[in-house]
């Protein structure tokens, strides 16, 4: 949320009579009586490119415009290829800011690029601001006059949002969520209001844009009247019958059911209207507040766009048996009755947040249907002939600082998806999505510990060492040691990282190589393949010390805490 005390770098004050020109008019920018000197360089300057420059500096001082010798870079054309001869510059006088030439006309839609976006933003906490959300999410709007300000009605087929601004303040006061074929609780209410403490609507429009969407897709009154479930009904008893009973049943046997089960599912949580469910949290297994812990969730939604194949949301039946698992130990998951189900537009929709980037093979798996695009992974470009190369202090039990110098000497990594939605035709396959999910971003994280993350320098004191002290410390660090990695996902095959660390075999007080090869399985789980110690692969204690590895990488996810650890076990 931002702080409404800082001024926007853009200044619309001077922009009210602004005019977007389409790409097929060659008339001159529209500005206060049509007079460029009424644009000041600094505003030219926040919505043009570097080309615009000096035009804005004309614009400011004519008259040395006129009298300088014009410098031929200033007229270049973007891509850099032609430049305007001087007998055919003219002075910004003269000359409309968006003219024919080819450069102006890349100029111009440059700046209409920027104001699309802007259009696309919801705008800030106001009665137009919430008008224009409504009519964007095809619900009705009201406005009703108060002496404290106005009462602003959001109303949909089964659902109402009402909204109390104050004025002239613009402030929130109260905000209430009614739906007639359902109880809504208070923490839906709150999630909408702390929305709108922010001072831009960002927030409260998406969660508007999905509260519309399971308005619209709901039944009509006469099917709910004769015993169909509302989509926020729908949802609830997803939460309140499946999910939650088999997070508080995980919770008896896994030592952490929101990483390694079927995740932790909330409802009207951390600003998100609906049913979410935290399924992988960075370093989860260390109870420290102090790190810095990235969180990932999906969304749970219903959507329309889509048939057969089972897809459709369960009308008539229990997700699962009155025992949350079999005999085999497994969820008790109940099958649909699909004649239910037969031609239903509606099915539900996991939703990323944040979208991950997921290998092409895998991602066939999530998104059949090859809606999203193939991207390449940019931290993984290291190939034979490139290496990525990073520096970082590790810091021992005690706080002494030991710097390291990492490079990344080979990876032969698949293409990649974005993936943002998945679709699910039952409830049963959210594990499954999950597996995947903690697979890859385990993968990525363990390579962002060393190729991209940024660590403070400032100490955490008055606590016992523990792996924050390997994190933080203001110590200056001796010369770098060395760790070289190698990362190979084949098609078909898990990620697999190799880490080559030069130790020392007192024996022979000769420096060696030790290697150790492990695997990120499905549901982000850690399987060693090889190991060697000064380059003998039967050494005493190999058992214990590949053990001890696989938890290490399960508690820090972070190669370099793994190998400085490696190197205090060999030496």
């Amino acid at each position: 949320m931002g702080d409404s005390s800082k001024s926007s770098p853009f200044n619309f004050s001077n922009f009210k009579d602004f005019k977007v020109i389409s790409s097929s008019e060659i008339t001159p920018l529209q500005t206060p009586d049509n007079n460029l000197l009424g644009i000041s360089p600094a505003q030219l300057a926040s919505f043009s490119p570097s080309t615009l420059d000096a035009a804005a500096n004309a614009i400011g001082n004519p008259a040395a415009s006129r009298d300088a010798a014009p410098n031929e870079s200033m007229f270049m054309d973007i891509d850099q290829t032609v430049a305007v001869p001087h007998d055919r510059v003219k002075s910004a006088e003269q000359r409309p800011l968006f003219g024919r030439s080819k450069s102006q006309m890349v100029e111009r839609r440059d700046i209409e690029e920027v104001m699309d976006l802007i259009r696309q933003r919801p705008g800030t906490v106001s009665e137009a601001g919430l008008a224009r959300l409504a009519k964007a999410n095809q619900l009705d709007f009201f406005a009703d006059d108060f002496d404290w300000g106005k009462r602003l009605t959001l109303g949909g087929k089964i659902g109402i949002i009402d909204v109390d601004l104050q004025l002239p303040s613009n402030k929130v006061s109260e905000v209430i969520c009614t739906l007639t074929s359902s109880t809504t609780g208070p923490q839906r209410q709150s999630v909408l209001y702390e929305n709108l403490q922010a001072p831009t609507l960002d927030l409260f429009a998406k969660n508007v844009e999905r509260f519309a969407r399971l308005d619209r897709l709901s039944p009509g009154p006469e099917k709910l009247a004769a015993g169909e479930l509302d989509n926020f009904q729908i949802i609830e008893n997803l939460y309140l019958t499946a999910l939650k009973r088999i997070y508080e049943h995980e919770s008896k046997s896994i030592t952490s059911p929101e990483c390694e089960g079927h995740g932790c599912p909330v409802i009207d949580n951390e600003g998100v209207l609906g049913l979410s469910i935290w399924y992988w949290s960075t370093q989860h297994r260390i109870q420290d507040s102090q790190l810095p812990k990235k969180k990932w969730r999906v969304i749970v939604e219903i959507d329309s766009g889509r048939s057969g194949s089972g897809w459709g949301v369960l009308q008539n039946n229990d997700y699962i048996a009155s025992d949350v698992t079999n005999s085999n130990g497994e969820i008790n998951w109940q099958d649909p009755d699909y004649s239910n189900l037969e031609d239903q537009p509606n099915g539900f929709v996991l939703v990323l947040d944040p979208p991950v980037l997921i290998p092409y093979y895998d991602a066939a798996i999530l998104d059949p249907n090859g809606e999203a695009q193939i991207e390449t992974l940019p931290t993984l470009e290291g190939t034979d002939s490139v290496t990525l190369n990073s520096e970082r202090c590790i810091y021992d039990r005690s706080g002494e600082p030991i710097k390291y110098s990492f490079s990344l000497s080979s990876s032969r990594m698949p293409e990649m998806r974005r993936i943002e939605r998945v679709y699910i035709s039952h409830p049963r396959q959210i594990f499954s999505v999950f597996e995947i999910l903690r697979q890859v971003i385990r993968s990525r994280t363990l390579l962002d510990s060393v190729f991209h993350r940024r660590f403070q320098s400032s100490p955490i004191k008055g606590t016992a060492p523990s792996l924050s002290t390997f994190l933080h410390s203001s110590k200056p660090a001796k010369q770098p040691n060395s760790m070289s990695f190698r990362v190979e996902a084949p098609y078909g095959k898990l990620p697999r990282i190799s880490l080559l660390l030069p130790t020392i075999d007192k024996s022979v007080a000769d420096c060696k190589l030790s290697c150790f090869v492990f695997e990120i399985g499905r549901n982000g789980v850690v399987k060693m393949i090889s190991s060697s110690v000064n380059e003998e692969s039967n050494y005493s204690g190999k058992q214990e010390l590949e053990a001890g590895l696989v938890n290490v990488v399960d508690i820090a996810e972070d190669l370099g805490i793994i190998g400085h650890w490696l190197r205090e076990q060999i030496q």
